[in-house]
């Protein structure tokens, strides 16, 4: 842009000088105010010039695994990301570029046994300063159990990716003197260090202004006005997204997404979560998520179902949102009745609901205890099956637990719980006494399902000794 001319003193038309009052009326000096604004990049600009650093920074942080880290890097990382199971990776998919990448980069934290770590010499309080280290240790067997974990060992926890290319940059893990030379700019570094300590959490698209994208936190209370062209010509007012965000010097944007978009309705199933995390903080804290990542991660899936392994028409792939289920829909009835004290007649009054006789279930009994449904005594467990399907097979409707003096019965879907009850009814009359009915909802089950998750990882963090901070 061509400079403007100066205009004479004392012209009308002159220019203020940087220290004269500002003609705005501000009463601010001209440098402090309007040529202040003037100077500083429009927002469009700022946004864009971070994107794409950021996407020059992730450049640079692949050749660093590529060229010092080892081959086996990217495949631990893989079988972390997915819980333990190994599918096949596509390096040209959104999953892979746009949600998996970032977060291996700036987010993943290596586990290795600190045995494996041992077998090298290496001070387990040290090591996890070393790149060297994570490599040796990734040469090895790290005899990962089926769900991806390392078992009962105590383990040492390497920092990201991203943490250790700085140790190099910055002279601290650099014996070869490789990267003397290099540099990173204060916006790279603040990129690494905002991207490290920002979690990954749930997004609902509230405005679309511009080229950028208003999203509400589902977790937190906590909004963001984020730069993303793509998001904005992608997405409709209301969808979900998983992701990350992070903000430079004002400037937010999404450096990872995961790559289905969910519906509105899982608004309130989150919100059944976040209350469930809400009892938790007493034990993970208030950084929680970062606690929570890798259950969080999983939660998204769960909410994505199979949808990413299934092949989908192209109408799914344009309306992801398909996929989410009705929050409000129940999914599960739990029903748990009081019976006359004899197992015989009630199994006589009730084997048809499993397909056999009650002669054919007596030889089935086994014993209960407190820990199944509440009920204890000998008895019977079945699967209660319906009409054929139309494929030969009858549908599976649910559980049921027999005992002399009590029944519970674990139902899948909507209505089946009254067709029970009304069975029962039909076939045993007062002699069975209605004592519980619970009804859970998507919503219901998901809250539930992470509350369990949230329990078993503060158990295994205080078995470990490792209930410090959060993992990625």
């Amino acid at each position: 842009m061509s400079k403007p001319e100066r205009k004479s003193q004392g012209s009308s038309q002159s220019k203020p000088q940087r220290n004269d009052p500002c003609p705005c009326g501000s009463g601010k000096k001209y440098k402090l105010c309007c040529l202040a604004a003037q100077m500083m990049p429009s927002p469009q600009d700022a946004g864009e010039a971070l994107t794409n650093e950021f996407g020059l920074l992730m450049i640079r942080l692949i050749e660093f695994v590529t060229d010092d880290l080892s081959p086996n890097t990217l495949n631990a990382a893989w079988l972390d990301f997915n819980h333990g199971a190994d599918p096949e990776m596509d390096p040209e998919s959104s999953e892979v570029l746009g949600f998996f990448f970032p977060w291996m980069l700036l987010n993943w934290c290596a586990e290795i046994p600190e045995s494996v770590v041992e077998r090298f010499g290496s001070d387990t309080d040290q090591a996890n300063d070393s790149k060297e280290s994570l490599v040796k240790s990734l040469e090895q067997d790290l005899g990962q159990d089926a769900d991806g974990t390392v078992g009962e060992e105590p383990v040492v926890v390497f920092p990201p990716v991203a943490q250790m290319f700085l140790a190099c940059i910055d002279g601290l893990d650099d014996p070869d003197g490789k990267y003397q030379n290099q540099t990173v700019s204060d916006t790279e570094r603040s990129l690494i260090e905002q991207a490290m300590m920002a979690p990954y959490t749930f997004f609902q698209v509230k405005e679309k202004i511009g080229k950028y994208v208003k999203l509400k936190d589902l977790l937190v209370p906590a909004e963001h006005y984020v730069f993303s062209p793509n998001l904005v010509d992608d997405l409709e007012s209301g969808s979900v997204i998983y992701g990350q965000v992070v903000t430079v010097r004002g400037v937010s944007i999404v450096t990872s997404i995961a790559p289905l978009m969910l519906s509105p309705d899982i608004v309130e199933p989150l919100s059944h979560v976040r209350e469930k995390m809400m009892d938790m903080l007493p034990e993970l804290g208030s950084d929680w998520r970062h606690a929570m990542a890798e259950e969080i991660r999983g939660l998204y899936r769960s909410m994505a179902g199979d949808f990413e392994q299934d092949e989908p028409d192209d109408q799914d792939k344009e309306h992801p949102a398909n996929m989410a289920e009705d929050p409000s829909r129940p999914v599960l009835t739990i029903l748990k009745y009081q019976l006359p004290g004899d197992l015989e007649n009630n199994l006589q009054a009730l084997a048809h609901l499993s397909g056999n006789t009650a002669e054919e279930l007596l030889c089935t009994v086994e014993p209960f205890t407190e820990e199944v449904d509440g009920i204890e005594g000998e008895g019977v467990h079945f699967p209660w099956v319906g009409d054929d399907d139309g494929d030969g097979q009858g549908l599976h409707l649910g559980e049921i637990r027999i005992t002399k003096d009590r029944l519970v019965a674990h139902l899948v879907g909507e209505g089946t719980g009254q067709m029970i009850e009304q069975e029962i009814a039909r076939q045993m009359g007062s002699r069975a006494r209605l004592m519980e009915r619970e009804v859970m909802t998507v919503g219901d089950m998901m809250g539930e399902l992470a509350k369990q998750r949230v329990a078993e990882r503060v158990a295994r963090r205080k078995k470990s000794g490792r209930n410090k901070g959060g993992l990625h």
